[in-house]
């Protein structure tokens, strides 16, 4: 058994059980430190970009083959979290950071369910959504646009990468980014991985142009992975990739800069420290589970190794409850598992502020 407390915004209550002894914690964050995204990877590989793209276009032609009457004028995540908008989505109510959890009435929990929903929505709109956003929902009714231009644009960006021509997929992007009437970062990796491909050296013409890219790319990845949950930790990968590339492209300065703005946006995420004392001996590891509030079960969080003592929850977000339990186990065995310690993060600003 474990003894554990939770400590968030100075309050404190502790409840010992036994032989380890867990503490989470909520650290003061900005309201508009949204939380954080699962981007896309964009492969080394020109083989890597081609297969990605027939995975992706499989996938369109399965749930909407035709360009939706009402088209929405932002982009998500795959777990429905806004995370760029158009000027005129943002004016109805919608915000980057936004959960999308009911389109026309109907709850979505996928990628597949919001696609169906968004091609079911009538022309011309209005467009009916359910979103959560720090904690509460919110009934938003948005106009829509029919965009069969910027649906094809997108579509044959997925063609020409599948097929490897990567100028007709930069071509193709690049009208797609335009027709948008926002950058997110999801045309922005197709452009960079086309660029990639079919750059063969970074001190030719288009090297030159790829550094740039890539610098943006990475900027955007930044800026949009704070808007879903565990985001910004997940892309830390492809942002000490970009690193390197700008090195190598003779951008060091670049490429700290990168590096400097991706440890300072972590520094700002939401998020909740875990920390135990660990008397056991001779475990396997700690598996952490968590639940969202009272109501859903714990599932898995996270396994760690022996003599681990701390972890770090960056998938969080600002005004949502989370409950904690550890295991320790030793091959598949486990623990009974600790009393539960709960906490959410709090925003010290009032919502709007600035970051």
């Amino acid at each position: 058994m474990f003894g554990l407390n939770a400590q968030t915004s100075g309050e404190r209550a502790v409840t010992r059980m036994g032989r380890w002894h867990l503490v989470v914690m909520g650290l003061a964050v900005c309201t508009a430190c949204a939380p954080a995204a699962n981007a896309p990877s964009t492969p080394r590989s020109r083989a890597g970009v081609e297969a990605l793209a027939r995975d992706a276009l499989s996938a369109l032609d399965r749930v909407m083959p035709e360009p939706p009457r009402c088209g929405p004028g932002w982009a998500e995540s795959s777990a429905g979290y806004v995370i760029a908008t158009a000027e005129w989505a943002e004016q109805a109510g919608l915000r980057p950071g936004d959960q999308i959890v009911e389109i026309g009435g109907a709850k979505v929990a996928n990628s597949e369910e919001r696609a169906r929903a968004y091609a079911r929505a009538p022309g011309g709109g209005p467009l009916e959504l359910k979103v959560f956003r720090q904690g509460q929902s919110f009934a938003l009714t948005l106009p829509c646009r029919y965009q069969p231009e910027l649906f094809r644009a997108e579509r044959r960006t997925l063609e020409a990468a599948s097929r490897g021509d990567w100028d007709g997929c930069v071509a193709a992007v690049r009208e797609a980014r335009g027709l948008a009437g926002f950058t997110a970062y999801p045309n922005v990796i197709w452009e960079h991985a086309c660029t990639r491909a079919k750059t063969l050296s970074m001190d030719s013409a288009g090297g030159k142009d790829f550094t740039t890219l890539s610098y943006e790319t990475a900027r955007l990845l930044l800026r949009d992975s704070r808007h879903i949950p565990g985001g910004t930790a997940q892309v830390g990968e492809r942002i000490r990739q970009i690193a390197d590339d700008l090195r190598r492209s003779g951008a060091p300065d670049l490429a700290d800069d990168l590096e400097t703005q991706f440890q300072a946006t972590m520094a700002s995420l939401p998020r909740l420290d875990l920390a135990w004392v660990d008397n056991s001996a001779g475990e396997d590891g700690f598996l952490v589970e968590r639940r969202v509030g009272q109501g859903d079960p714990y599932l898995p969080l996270v396994t760690l190794g022996p003599n681990v003592v701390t972890y770090v929850d960056t998938s969080v977000q600002i005004g949502v409850t989370y409950c904690y339990r550890v295991r320790a186990f030793k091959a598949s065995s486990y623990s009974d598992p600790s009393n539960e310690a709960c906490a959410r993060p709090n925003p010290t600003t009032p919502a709007g502020s600035a970051p």
